[in-house]
């Protein structure tokens, strides 16, 4: 198999409509101009600014691409990796573990109750590391939040001197800000099929039934 390229997907100036639902894999054509709510049923405040199950409608024009990266060995693994030793220090991420599971082992590398008992113990980035790549919307509150998070860390990512490091960074910084105040941000669920638990997503979301169809 060749070279598959993937990337996150940035909406803005979202509208809802009682139009039927794409599924996210059409974002990726240019034609595409509706679009799904789909949060995980583990964390539905993902989408927190969306309404869960309903369909909105953007223009084209308002769709950005960000981070193409390699399908088969995507780069955002040793981003998320890189970060979580600047935040965590001396916490070891040990194992063999299926993609699902590495993303939860990593979320969990910033979880820390006593340190941040305003979010329930969730650190800086959590919500980028746990459903990242799983096809789940991130609504206008979660990018917000990821905007504040890339402001705050960016001179300790420069710090440590790697410029795909901070460049890939700033890129994400700029991709979670396009979604702005009435937008989302996704990881089309199409490029990250090994995900190996079904449904799809890697696990239980709301807006899809279990054969991963989208509800209406």
């Amino acid at each position: 198999m060749g070279v598959r390229y993937c990337c996150f997907i940035a909406i803005s100036n979202l509208a809802r409509t009682p139009d039927p639902l794409s599924f996210h894999y059409s974002l990726l054509a240019k034609k595409c101009s509706t679009v799904a709510v789909v949060a995980p049923s583990s964390y539905p405040q993902l989408a927190e600014g969306m309404l869960s199950e309903a369909a909105y409608e953007f223009e084209p024009s308002s769709r950005e691409m960000f981070c193409y990266d390699d399908g088969n060995n995507p780069w955002f693994y040793n981003y998320c990796r890189k970060l979580t030793v600047l935040i965590s220090p001396g916490k070891p991420l040990q194992g063999r573990r299926t993609p699902a599971e590495w993303f939860k082992a990593v979320a969990a590398l910033v979880e820390d109750e006593e340190k941040y008992p305003e979010t329930g113990g969730r650190g800086p980035f959590w919500e980028l590391f746990r459903y990242g790549m799983t096809g789940a919307t991130f609504g206008p509150v979660a990018c917000a939040k990821l905007v504040a998070d890339f402001d705050a860390w960016e001179e300790a990512v420069k710090s440590v001197g790697e410029d795909k490091f901070y460049e890939y960074h700033m890129e994400l910084r700029r991709c979670f800000a396009h979604a702005g105040e009435s937008g989302m941000v996704v990881f089309p669920f199409r490029w990250n099929f090994w995900m190996d638990e079904l449904p799809p997503y890697g696990e239980p979301v709301l807006g899809l039934d279990q054969e991963g169809e989208q509800l209406i």
